[in-house]
């Protein structure tokens, strides 16, 4: 299955409209319908539809559906604008070295939301 197919799965299940989402991310609403047919995003729309949606970016990327006859996990996602490719389950280096940047980018982006949520813990106890 497509990444721009589970996105948009998982958006319908969400309490949120295309139309927000893609407000949401900075892009319009015909865009995001245009990217629900491809298998890449830029890397900042997928982690803002992660955050938004409270999902891990491994969500869209371990898809089971992408396990391929050798029993890997295959996924070729576009990062940035460089439009690089990530392939899961791979055995060389390059994959492994993509996969780290990967986790380093949901890591410093989880590590925002944790702060995020610490600041208002205080804020709520101050009151």
């Amino acid at each position: 299955m497509l990444l721009g197919e589970r996105v948009k799965q998982e958006i319908a299940k969400s309490s949120f409209k295309t139309e927000e989402i893609a407000e949401e991310i900075g892009i319009t609403a015909n865009n995001l319908y245009r990217l629900y047919k491809k298998d890449s995003f830029e890397i900042k729309y997928l982690l803002k539809i992660c955050e938004l949606l409270n999902l891990p970016v491994s969500h869209f990327i371990d898809a089971p559906n992408n396990i391929s006859n050798s029993g890997q996990i295959q996924a070729a996602k576009q990062v940035g604008k460089n439009n690089q490719t990530i392939s899961l389950g791979g055995e060389s280096s390059f994959d492994l070295k993509h996969q780290l940047e990967l986790c380093q980018v949901e890591k410093a982006s989880l590590e925002q939301r944790l702060k995020d949520k610490e600041e208002l813990i205080e804020v709520l106890r101050s009151k």
